[in-house]
């Protein structure tokens, strides 16, 4: 579901080759599960992706947020 949804808004973007910072925000309903394994989802599914592989994320920051509308957002960055 993550992969097909990063394909849909990423169609030609080829992966990333370099060191990684990511910040991830979580907007949902209700405080419920584990924010780190949502975490490992989204990484997983954005290996060749986004990215050649989730080991060359050096910097992750991951906040949860109460919200009205559940959505993920992703924010990458290529370090130096």
């Amino acid at each position: 579901m993550v992969a097909n949804e990063v394909r849909r808004q990423l169609p030609k973007h080829k992966p990333l080759k370099g060191r990684l910072r990511v910040r991830v925000l979580l907007c949902v309903k209700y405080r419920r599960g584990d924010v780190d394994n949502r975490l490992k989802a989204i990484l997983d599914a954005f290996n060749g992706l986004v990215w050649v592989d989730d080991r060359q994320v050096d910097f992750l920051s991951i906040e949860r947020r109460l919200e009205a509308s559940e959505r993920v957002i992703v924010e990458v960055w290529e370090l130096g």
